[in-house]
């Protein structure tokens, strides 16, 4: 007589267990260069119909899954894929600066330094509070506070205004209090 029975799992039990698997597999190296079965495993799970689960995976997978991952139709897995160390690459923070979801820009902002290419891609978007943000940040090249100080809207403008007054005070400080050295005493002088 079997008086074995198998235990029942939710929809949600399963949801997180997977997700756990997809995280615990994305911790460890999902490149076809470690164990090949991880990275294909890695690409099942990619497509799994779960957003909890291509989120999972999103945040801490290899370059490679994460460049097909920033792609996915679900905000929230490419929301999650802004906490990935790859978002370092060009390509990628392109991409999700210009994203359609706003939120997805914001944590992006949130997480990481961007290049020049991510930040334009933010400026021509339509994300006020992003281009905000970007337009408050005083690492910021000239050119492209200026095309923030050009914004029609207010909300970018001014802080992209405040960014360039405050920039120029410090240059007219520096100029007016830069002391030359004096020249040596063993140079000829001019003729």
């Amino acid at each position: 007589m079997n008086d074995f029975t198998p235990p029942t799992i939710s929809d949600d039990e399963f949801v997180r267990t997977t997700a756990s698997l997809s995280h615990t597999l994305a911790g460890r190296a999902c490149d076809a260069g470690e164990d090949p079965w991880r990275a294909d495993l890695a690409a099942v799970l990619a497509d799994h119909p779960s957003a909890e689960i291509r989120g999972e995976l999103a945040a801490r997978c290899s370059l490679g899954l994460l460049r097909r991952l920033v792609e996915d139709p679900d905000p929230y897995v490419r929301w999650c894929a802004t906490a990935n160390l790859f978002c370092r690459d060009d390509r990628i923070q392109t991409t999700l600066a210009g994203d359609p979801d706003g939120r997805v820009v914001a944590q992006l902002l949130a997480n990481h330094e961007l290049g020049r290419r991510a930040v334009q891609a933010i400026i021509d978007g339509p994300h006020t509070e992003a281009k905000a943000t970007v337009a408050a940040r005083t690492n910021l090249l000239g050119a492209l506070l200026e095309q923030l100080a050009a914004d029609p809207d207010p909300l970018v403008r001014r802080p992209a205004a405040r960014t360039l007054a405050a920039r120029r005070d410090r240059l007219v400080r520096l100029a007016a209090t830069r002391q030359l050295p004096a020249a040596p005493r063993d140079l000829p002088e001019a003729a």
